[in-house]
């Protein structure tokens, strides 16, 4: 969610340099933390598998950041720089509350 915050905040805010700078530091900062706590919850769920499951994990992000980058310049060609960003800011969004949910369906259960 903070991730799709900094992606708004670029669109929205005056763009200054000292904005953009913090912007970048909290999406770098945020973003940091994704394959940390994704290898966590793996060698947590599979520690008895943990190995396939980190190069399963490589493909996958691998195969996200392509992914990203076309379908990136698919928007930047439909609607410009700033389409990117929003619809980046919707996916993010969606998966915050996915995550959300989960976590607290998951709670509800143990």
């Amino acid at each position: 969610v903070l991730v799709a915050l900094c992606a708004i905040g670029f669109l929205l805010g005056e763009p200054t340099f000292g904005l953009y700078c913090g912007l970048m530091a909290a999406w770098g900062f945020s973003v940091g933390f994704i394959p940390v706590a994704w290898t966590t919850w793996v060698t947590r769920e599979l520690g008895h598998d943990a190995e396939n499951a980190g190069c399963t994990q490589f493909a996958i992000m691998q195969s996200a950041i392509a992914t990203g980058v076309l379908c990136g310049g698919f928007l930047i060609d439909l609607g410009g720089p700033q389409l990117p960003f929003l619809f980046g800011a919707a996916l993010l969004t969606m998966a915050g509350l996915l995550v959300a949910l989960c976590l607290r369906a998951k709670g509800d259960h143990a």
